[in-house]
């Protein structure tokens, strides 16, 4: 009886929790939380000692300058002014990123629908900064300009351990550079499961080997209805973006359950990266790739049969450098599901292609 009603009454503070939640949220109020980095301890004050470092960081990502105009760039230069984050580290590319998305940058703030408006913030940069900043952040298929640290592994998160079928990323060991089980390297492991390892240089070999083969078959040429499609996933993409960045919101406010939270979140979170693996896929088979695929097919027009397996890298060096590390990513994404299987087979026979073009 007694746990009955506490449970209730749990309920019920819960409930009214969110109702003051939603009311502070319909007057433009921005939730209670600890102080954001460039505003001061009620979070709608911009503290200009920090602000003017965010100014800069929109007014280099969105600059033609050469070095400038990537979210590098931007790391690059807090890291040059000894900018720490809140939490005292060096600001991540994927941190810069949240900072520049972050709508109370320019006085905005989420709605109870999800949506965006104008809160009671005083604005760091303008509204149309903003959005130029997302425009460029958001854009489909979007090219790196120089100044960006190149990406070096480009199918860490993209091939998968055919153990557990968990994310594979780099790692190095006796002088070489492996791709490894990520799941492998985390504390609490199951050691029941055996999580598998493959040289870099292997399997960016095989999964190039079959791009070129894709490629040669005319499979990266798009096909009917897919410019529409790519336009629904990302719209869907979208939303459940801002459904998670509602629901971590709530989770600063202290409202609900945390494991409920966090497991809600993690489910969104899954949803969103399978339709960004669909949408992926979506743009290699399309113009996105299309002149690479065309340039590949020329540059293969004048060898003799060696348009399978090892060769593509031995015997055509210059084909790889044809295409950016981004773009050998968005390729092998558009492949489907890269799985590396254990066992002491070659390398070739190990890793598993499925649900292809």
């Amino acid at each position: 009886m007694k746990a009955t009603l506490a449970a209730s009454e749990i309920e019920r503070k819960s409930a009214r929790q969110r109702a003051a939640y939603a009311q502070q949220r319909a007057m433009g109020i921005p939730p209670k939380g600890p102080r954001a980095f460039g505003f001061k301890e009620d979070r709608r004050t911009p503290l200009e000692a920090e602000a003017k470092y965010i100014r800069e960081a929109y007014r280099i990502l969105l600059s033609d300058a050469e070095g400038e105009g990537t979210v590098y760039a931007v790391r690059r230069y807090f890291a040059e002014q000894g900018i720490k984050t809140m939490t005292g580290r060096d600001w991540s590319q994927a941190t810069v990123r949240q900072l520049i998305t972050r709508p109370s940058n320019a006085g905005l703030m989420r709605a109870n629908d999800g949506g965006l408006q104008v809160g009671k913030i005083k604005p760091i940069v303008s509204r149309e900064t903003w959005d130029a900043a997302q425009a460029v952040l958001s854009a489909p298929g979007r090219t790196v300009p120089a100044g960006r640290k190149p990406v070096k592994f480009w199918l860490a998160g993209v091939a998968r351990c055919g153990g557990c079928g968990g994310p594979m990323k780099a790692a190095g060991a006796k002088g070489h550079d492996y791709y490894r089980c990520k799941v492998a390297t985390e504390p609490r492991v199951d050691k029941t499961i055996k999580h598998v390892a493959m040289r870099a240089a292997d399997l960016e070999a095989i999964v190039m080997a079959r791009i070129f083969e894709e490629v040669q078959a005319g499979r990266f040429d798009g096909e009917e209805g897919s410019a529409a499609r790519v336009d629904e996933v990302n719209a869907e993409i979208s939303s459940l973006r801002e459904r998670m960045a509602a629901a971590q919101a709530a989770m600063l406010d202290g409202l609900g359950d945390a494991a409920q939270w966090r497991a809600g979140l993690a489910k969104l979170s899954q949803r969103a990266e399978a339709l960004e693996g669909e949408r992926d896929r979506l743009l290699a088979r399309g113009g996105a790739v299309a002149p690479i695929a065309e340039k590949w097919r020329r540059l293969a027009s004048g060898l003799d049969d060696q348009g399978k397996g090892w060769a593509v890298l031995k015997g055509w060096p210059v084909m790889y450098q044809e295409i950016t590390p981004e773009e050998r990513r968005a390729l092998a994404r558009g492949l489907g599901k890269i799985s590396v299987e254990r066992g002491r087979a070659k390398p070739m026979e190990r890793v598993k292609f499925s649900t292809g073009l």
